[in-house]
């Protein structure tokens, strides 16, 4: 769950609406006004959500993160498929089967 969702806002939301939407869950949530005794725990991560998304800052770097993580993984190449690198010393081969177990396949590919 995004601290978008939290909130409930969507990431495009101005600092308005995120602060009068905050204001309103607050206000929800608050022990004074709710007894449940999940509104307590409800209003510690709301609150956490707020403080990132009310600073320009922090909420460009958590924009940034979403981002990196929506992105597709780079996939991985069949079982048996040979791939063959140029390296400063000459060419490299590495065997996927059993460089993907060991991990070095992104070695020699990068």
């Amino acid at each position: 769950m995004t601290l978008y969702e939290v909130l409930g806002v969507p990431e495009d939301a101005t600092p308005d609406v995120i602060r009068k939407t905050y204001l309103a869950r607050a206000r929800a949530l608050h022990p004074d006004h709710n007894r449940d005794p999940k509104a307590e725990e409800a209003m510690k991560t709301v609150n956490s959500a707020y403080d990132v998304l009310r600073d320009q800052a922090k909420r460009a770097q958590y924009d940034g993160m979403l981002a990196r993580q929506r992105r597709p993984a780079m996939p991985m190449p069949a079982p048996g498929f040979v791939v063959v690198v140029r390296t400063f010393g000459g060419f490299n081969t590495c065997n996927s089967s059993t460089s993907a177990s060991t991990g070095n396949f992104y070695t020699y590919s990068f």
